[in-house]
């Protein structure tokens, strides 16, 4: 099994166990009104208490495998993605047909998305897997009305795929026949997003009639669904419209429950709907959870002491929310018994408001526990301090509420029914695993509590934080008799973000692209990624929680415009295995090929249409990580080498594609310093310039002089990169990469055994047995700037690594707090003085 699905599998497990232990009495055979709270409205002039709407009956059958023990209970669990999905199931068993069929009817609300799986009966309960080994996250099903579902199995955990998949491709459009990115599909138990031309692909299907889905997570478009023929090893093609939603303006007014009355001014009151944008990540997350609060949307506090918030939702659509004092499972609604409480509303045409009371934030019989906290003098005034539990894995962090600089507070009223003896962390921003409290030993702390009937406070001190921005080591002085050469305004002077993403980071972005503007960048080069998920038949595709969709890159872009900085973007791929594995095991036909190369056309085509709408002044193509897909590559793993006109012609394709679409966006090629000469002439002019990735060996001494770096480093451009400009004429932008470490000047980690690559210090990092070093990497910037000073020919220089979502004084190749960024602020001020 994959490590990514056995890390899910066992947020499952742990999941189901508290649900079992916990939640016996919750999970049985439920009606979905016990535990929804219908809400008072009011329209302009009149003011209804409207009784909710009318539940249909949706009948489910499903086909199990045939190799299931015969008479086994099976299961279908309705899930809820606010609360968590293993976390607030409603479970419904169902009646045996005959041997391989079951069913169940269950009543639901109409215009309303279920989100469901199924189970067998187990100690845990044995959750279905599809036919790659995964675990369903879940099926989509949208209710307009009366209906009935057909589903098939694949696989369970403890009984693999048995068969031949076939796979479905397709591509979605709006009414004007324009392609729609980040549309959930959803068939036969597995999800994928279209891409920005609108495509899609689900391998490995089992045969059978499946039930499609294409949900528009945003809620901008109506949900298209309909059932689709799979056969083994065949493509069924699918090609349909959806078409856009109308959205009405609704106002949500909330009223504190008494046990939070007194406190409204230290109240942060959040909305969490089952959109994206409103708290629902559509991602596995930490611990189970799916929603988390820092993309929930936070509300006012009106005169009359209740809270308020504005949003757009479509007409007519069924909305799931909930209040929280945290996310959607920690602090969130309860009833009176400790269920978590899910609002309904069916969306009318006109613009309306919401008055909603908030009864309890915990089940009767339970006291609140409270959290002191104070925190070191260093702690930024910018940082936002969290707290972070674990009651059977770590939890996404939650934002703590500032009581003045050194002092933060956070009030815990919710699940406490369901917890044992519960770990709890703080840490910075949120990156509890970068930016933790640390003891004496260097070591990260976890505390503990256990529930009570009574309130308890907690006064707790952070004496020391993970990689705190407190740098030791000499100053950062500048020769001011050196003459920095003015360079033109097309000069990048940029900054590059690591690729490691979290959906946290969006919340961060603008006041990390303030930074990049204040250090006096021109540029950022943004580093959105998507994952191979499938290695015997190629699929790369965006992975929620772990990539970027869509909705966050159109933000950052057009955050990164509107602080007057041009936007480069430089497109990479995650792998589900290690990157010489996944390649090595899987490249031995020339089909394999054709089939990878037809999905790194659409993955490169979702950028460039990207860059364009955000008006992104450069498509940075030739990740590292793809290099056997290039010409004159040798594989490992007695792979077979990709033949060299084929490779050079999909590249070519691939290109004229981009210019076809998007004749005015610059394409640069990516040059790992020193393999410069491995591509043909015709290869490269097709090209507008060259990102030079610069971790080169210096192979200078420990102390050497920063004028000892300068001259080595210019020796190395000039007899290994100027003779490319000569050749090309085309742009040089050197992209460095050096940590703060120790041993930095040698291009690797631990370089007298195994050379690991930089790129492991990018945060969370694991690697802790590392010497830090700012002075060093501070030398090699000064020292590369110097060398770049002295050649005109050189169009550019990008920064590269940079962390988004705080300063951290650590090992990484983020400059962000460290003398390196002195001195890259002081050489890009100084590069422009006077340049218009």
């Amino acid at each position: 099994m994959p490590a990514k699905s056995k890390d899910l599998h066992r947020i499952w497990i742990l999941a189901i166990a508290i649900n079992l232990l916990f939640l016996a009495c919750i999970i049985n055979i439920r009606d979905p009104d016990s535990i929804t709270n219908p809400s008072k409205q009011s329209t302009p002039g009149d003011t209804v208490s409207p009784s909710p709407p009318p539940q249909v009956e949706v009948i489910f059958n499903v086909e199990i495998p045939p190799e299931t023990p015969s008479g086994q209970k099976i299961y279908l669990d309705i899930l809820d993605e606010l609360t968590g999905l293993a976390l607030n199931p409603y479970r419904y068993g169902m009646v045996m047909i005959d041997s391989t069929h079951y069913s169940v009817h269950i009543a639901v609300r109409p215009n309303s998305m279920i989100k469901y799986r199924y189970l067998k009966e187990g100690n845990p309960p044995d959750i279905e897997h599809t036919t790659s080994g995964s675990p369903v996250r879940y099926r989509l099903y949208s209710v307009s009305g009366p209906g009935k579902v057909n589903d098939i199995i694949s696989a369970w955990q403890s009984l693999p795929f048995k068969g031949i998949g076939g796979r479905i491709q397709g591509i979605v459009t709006d009414t004007a026949n324009q392609p729609i990115p980040n549309i959930l599909v959803a068939v036969g138990g597995k999800q994928t997003r279209t891409s920005a031309t609108g495509n899609f692909l689900i391998e490995e299907l089992p045969k059978g009639i499946h039930n499609l889905v294409a949900y528009s997570t945003e809620g901008q478009y109506e949900t298209f669904q309909q059932g689709v023929l799979i056969s083994p090893e065949s493509t069924t093609p699918v090609t349909f419209q959806l078409r856009p939603q109308k959205l009405v303006q609704v106002t949500f007014i909330a009223d504190l429950p008494p046990e939070t009355e007194t406190k409204k001014n230290g109240v942060v009151l959040r909305l969490v709907g089952d959109q994206y944008g409103l708290g629902n990540t559509f991602a596995d997350l930490g611990g189970g959870i799916n929603s988390t609060a820092l993309q929930s949307k936070e509300m006012r506090i009106r005169q009359d002491g209740r809270f308020e918030l504005t949003i757009k939702l479509a007409a007519g659509s069924l909305f799931r929310y909930k209040y929280s004092l945290g996310d959607g499972f920690w602090n969130s609604e309860q009833t009176d018994e400790g269920r978590f409480l899910i609002r309904e509303i069916t969306i009318p045409e006109t613009n309306f408001t919401i008055e909603d009371n908030i009864q309890y934030w915990s089940p009767i019989g339970w006291g609140p526990i409270t959290f002191n906290l104070t925190v070191p003098a260093n702690t930024p005034k910018t940082d936002t301090v969290f707290i972070q539990f674990n009651p059977y894995g770590w939890t996404e962090p939650l934002p703590m509420i500032r009581i003045d600089d050194y002092r933060w507070q956070f009030t815990l009223f919710s699940p406490l029914h369901l917890l044992g003896s519960t770990y709890y962390r703080f840490c910075r921003n949120g990156q509890c695993e970068s930016a933790g409290e640390i003891g004496t030993n260097g070591t990260p702390i976890e505390r503990k509590f256990i529930p009570s009937a009574f309130p308890q406070t907690f006064e707790d001190e952070v004496t020391a934080w993970q990689w705190p921005v407190q740098v030791t080591g000499e100053k950062v002085t500048f020769d001011a008799s050196t003459t920095i050469a003015k360079r033109p305004s097309d000069f990048w002077a940029g900054i590059e973000f690591q690729s490691n993403y979290h959906p946290s980071w969006l919340y961060y972005s603008q006041e990390a692209l303030s930074e990049i503007r204040n250090l006096g960048s021109n540029w950022v080069v943004l580093t959105p990624c998507w994952t191979s998920t499938s290695q015997n038949l190629p699929v790369i595709e965006p992975l929620p929680g772990r990539d970027p969709l869509w909705p966050d890159m159109v933000y950052i872009g057009q955050t990164a415009q509107e602080l007057g900085l041009n936007i480069a973007l430089f497109p990479q791929i995650n792998f589900i295995t290690s990157q010489e594995g996944w390649w090595g095991d899987n490249t031995g036909n020339l089909g394999w090929w054709r089939s990878w190369f037809d999905r790194y056309k659409i993955f490169v085509q979702n950028f460039a249409t990207l860059a364009n709408t955000i008006k992104a002044g450069g498509l940075i193509l030739g990740d590292p990580k793809v290099s056997p897909t290039l010409p004159t590559t040798v594989l490992t793993h007695d792979a077979q080498p990709l033949p060299y006109q084929f490779s050079e012609n999909e590249w070519i394709a691939i290109i004229t594609e981009i210019r076809s679409r998007q004749p005015d966006l610059k394409l640069l090629w990516v040059i790992e310093y020193p393999l410069i000469t491995n591509y043909s002439p015709q290869f490269l002019e097709n090209f507008d310039g060259f990102y030079i990735l610069w971790n080169a060996p210096l192979n200078v001494p420990g102390d050497a002089s920063t004028e000892a770096l300068t001259t080595q480093i210019g020796t190395m451009l000039d007899e290994n990169i100027f003779h490319m400009k000569e050749q090309t004429g085309k742009p040089m932008i050197l992209a460095i990469k050096y940590p703060s470490i120790e041993g930095a000047v040698s291009g690797c980690i631990d370089p007298l055994n195994a050379c690991l690559s930089f790129d492991l210090l990018d945060q969370p990092s694991s690697l802790t047995n590392i010497q830090l070093d700012f002075k060093e990497q501070a030398e090699i910037y000064q020292a590369t700037f110097n060398a770049i000073n002295q050649r005109p020919w050189i169009n550019g220089v990008v920064s590269r690594g940079f962390y988004p979502p705080l300063a951290l004084s650590d090992g990484s190749a983020s400059i962000r707090g460290k003398p390196a960024g002195e001195i890259t602020h002081y050489w890009f001020q100084k590069l422009f003085e006077n340049t218009q």
